[in-house]
């Protein structure tokens, strides 16, 4: 790893998370947002990830945030607001392992 102060350092070799550290990375970024909502954030909080109709509102209810993004949903359901607003199915796209351009023919094709 390079610094400024003492160029090139030994580093240890990047491995993959687990769940037990993706878990804790979670719950290290749940208390970081949290801190900086309780010093006075006065921007928009945006919420994303695994949310669908239900929970996406009950987040905006519970005042968690000031929005809900959808990304993969968006991929398989060009028309979401419109699905989510009558409630109707929305195709799910899991994303494990695919590229975007993957995701986008996989999605054209649930349509």
């Amino acid at each position: 790893m390079f610094t400024d102060a003492l160029g090139m350092q030994p580093h240890s070799v990047p491995r993959a998370l687990n769940a037990a550290d993706i878990a804790q990375a979670v719950k290290e970024h749940v208390a970081s947002a949290k801190l900086v909502l309780d010093a006075g954030f006065d921007g928009l909080f945006i919420l994303s990830g695994g949310f669908d109709h239900a929970s996406a509102e009950q987040a905006l209810l519970d005042q968690r945030g000031d929005l809900i993004a959808f990304g993969r949903p968006f991929l398989a359901n060009p028309d979401l607001v419109a699905r989510l607003r009558r409630r109707f199915h929305v195709h799910r796209v899991s994303g494990h392992g695919q590229s975007t351009r993957q995701l986008r023919r996989t999605a054209h094709h649930m349509l």
